[in-house]
């Protein structure tokens, strides 16, 4: 407040290159990732004609390896500072990008096993980035102004999830415009 001349956001912090960086990444990053498994499940539903069941059982393994890599993330950190931020980035893009890859080449002949093993690399990327990233940049910050990043960074995330999240390729992808799908229903 005023009076108490403590602000809400610490401009100072935009000063610090590290953190508009991670600042930065963190939009982009939140931004694609919830864009991706909203698209990918209307995909495996709409498109592939699984049921809400199997399309959430086909993502599993990326719920999985995240959970898993998130518990032993804070180790990782400990043991390797900021390089596990770089690997959990690296492991997720490399993951999603052999996911599209995956997908492209086997197109509606797609079985929930062919896609489980890039799915866990990239859980595990994201467990490696997600977790450890607020305390990673929190270390870099000032202890007065800790409160104040913490929460410019989780509302950087929230808008990046906003501004190129979920709705705008869901909507596309869901379009009416779009022709019906034609693929056969599959089974569990």
């Amino acid at each position: 407040t005023r009076e108490q001349r403590s602000p809400l956001v610490v401009m100072s912090l935009f000063g610090n290159r590290s953190f508009r960086t991670v600042l930065v990444l963190s939009m982009v990053f939140f931004a694609g990732i919830p864009a991706f498994f909203f698209t990918f499940g209307l995909y495996l539903q709409i498109g592939l004609g699984y049921s809400p069941l199997h399309a959430g059982l086909t993502t599993f393994p990326f719920a999985l390896a995240s959970g898993f890599a998130s518990a032993r993330s804070d180790a990782l950190a400990k043991q390797m500072g900021t390089r596990v931020l770089r690997i959990g980035a690296l492991s997720l893009v490399l993951g999603m990008v052999v996911t599209l890859t995956v997908l492209h080449a086997v197109g509606t002949d797609l079985r929930s096993w062919q896609i489980a093993p890039v799915l866990l690399i990239s859980g595990f990327g994201l467990g490696c980035f997600i977790a450890p990233l607020t305390n990673l940049v929190l270390a870099g910050v000032a202890g007065r102004s800790s409160g104040s990043a913490s929460g410019v960074l989780h509302a950087g995330q929230q808008i990046g999830c906003v501004l190129r999240g979920a709705p705008r390729p869901g909507g596309v992808f869901a379009s009416p415009t779009r022709p019906a799908p034609t693929a056969p229903p599959h089974q569990a």
